[in-house]
């Protein structure tokens, strides 16, 4: 089994997830080293200087080719072993910088969810993430769907940096209410 960082259509929740049906969820994880551009119907990440949220995933030999033909391996992406933040050497799908230019990054980075920094976690399918914000408050940060987001739309909403448990900064949105 390989370990496969997926951040766009294979996420789960996505209109590409089925394809990784069999593969083992391993959680979310960060890549350092990429910025994620919004394409339109998927993203595409480039090497870059940013940071993107995605998920890991267990991928057996046969599975792996699957995404390969679905990535359109080598024309559209590139199949790379890249280390995440947490020192996972993981495959992941990249694109050239001349393939999104003029293109918009995708907003905090993250496909299809949101991370926010609350003070404690909430009842949510993912593990919440401890991080350290910019104000030196600690709380987790949880990816949430823009359903999920509206929760807190009421008491308005701003960017705040965070630090993960690896050193990774990254922006998040935060409640501006407790």
């Amino acid at each position: 089994m390989d370990p496969v960082f997926v951040y766009g259509t294979l996420k789960r929740g996505q209109v590409n997830h089925h394809w990784l049906r069999g593969a083992a969820f391993l959680g979310r994880r960060r890549l350092g080293g990429a910025c994620l551009y919004d394409l339109g119907p998927y993203p595409m990440a480039v090497p870059g200087d940013g940071l993107i949220h995605g998920e890991l995933f267990a991928v057996d030999g046969p599975g792996l080719l699957r995404l390969d033909g679905l990535e359109d391996v080598p024309l559209l992406y590139q199949r790379h072993r890249r280390p995440l933040a947490d020192g996972t050497l993981a495959w992941t799908y990249l694109g050239q910088a001349p393939q999104v230019a003029g293109r918009a990054l995708v907003p905090f980075a993250d496909w299809g969810s949101t991370p926010v920094f609350l003070s404690e976690p909430i009842a949510h399918q993912d593990p919440p993430l401890t991080v350290l914000a910019a104000d030196r408050r600690t709380g987790v940060v949880q990816h949430l769907t823009p359903a999920e987001l509206r929760r807190w739309e009421r008491q308005g909403l701003q960017s705040l940096q965070v630090s993960g448990p690896g050193g990774e900064n990254f922006l998040a949105l935060a409640p501006t209410a407790p």
